[in-house]
């Protein structure tokens, strides 16, 4: 049943023209390889690098906001979870199938993305270094996270809300040492407030390997394990929240 929905959410996210992203995807690094080997040869590796995995990043990522958000949603708008509850299928199966279904989605458009920017790399003979293979794998694994925030979050929320507060734990997410080092300067209560925070929110940080690909640093593979299973970690605990959350709401 869990592979039903999601094969049904995986079909139903191709169709809200997803491909138009990876199109963009294709003109930028096109576009972006004719001015690097017209401006420079000195950064080269670094700035085909360094876009490459940032273009890739920040697609997918407002992409799976848009996914995330807006699927449970527009389940909610149209009334279609009265139906599809009212069959022998538990809200957990619903809420596991709803989230395998965007992020199979994600996957598929990320190893799409992967063999274009990959055959960018080979074409000007740019390293393929592991800190590139742990970038991916890395991002991966936020949208597996960013995923489940959006979920979470459109259990009990509007969509408006639900992006304004997936936003806003993003870019709070990847700036977790700067909060930390500035609630010192705050008054006692704020402080506390601030590295509450700072604790309860997940380091999406702990997920970014592009400073290390860009240039072209080892990252032990100590590390980025570690760093998945951190991220496999905070996903199963949202989706664990999400779906005590969807148990207990009245969708009629």
């Amino acid at each position: 049943m869990i592979s039903a929905i999601a094969r049904a959410g995986f079909i139903e996210a191709l169709r809200n023209r997803v491909t138009v992203i990876i199109v963009a995807f294709l003109i930028l690094l096109i576009l972006m390889s004719q001015v690097v080997v017209s401006v420079t040869a000195l950064t080269l590796d670094r700035a085909i690098t360094d876009f490459g995995l940032g273009l890739m990043a920040y697609l997918l990522v407002a992409l799976a906001l848009y996914l995330s958000i807006g699927t449970l949603q527009r389940d909610f708008d149209r009334r279609s979870l009265v139906a599809v509850l009212s069959r022998p299928i538990g809200r957990h199966a619903f809420i596991l199938g709803r989230y395998l279904g965007v992020f199979g989605t994600l996957t598929v458009i990320l190893a799409v993305m992967t063999a274009v920017y990959v055959a960018q790399l080979l074409v000007f003979s740019v390293p393929l270094t592991s800190a590139v293979a742990a970038s991916i794998l890395g991002l991966w694994v936020e949208l597996a996270v960013l995923s489940a925030l959006g979920f979470f979050f459109s259990t009990f929320s509007g969509a408006v809300t639900s992006l304004t507060c997936v936003v806003a734990l993003y870019f709070i997410g990847h700036a977790p040492q700067g909060l930390y080092a500035a609630s010192s300067q705050f008054p006692a209560l704020l402080r506390t407030v601030t590295r509450g925070i700072y604790w309860l929110v997940p380091n999406l940080d702990r997920l970014d390997f592009r400073p290390q690909a860009a240039h072209l640093l080892a990252v032990p593979l100590s590390d980025v394990a570690a760093s998945v299973a951190y991220g496999i970690g905070w996903t199963g605990l949202l989706l664990v929240a999400t779906i005590g959350i969807f148990s207990i709401r009245d969708v009629r």
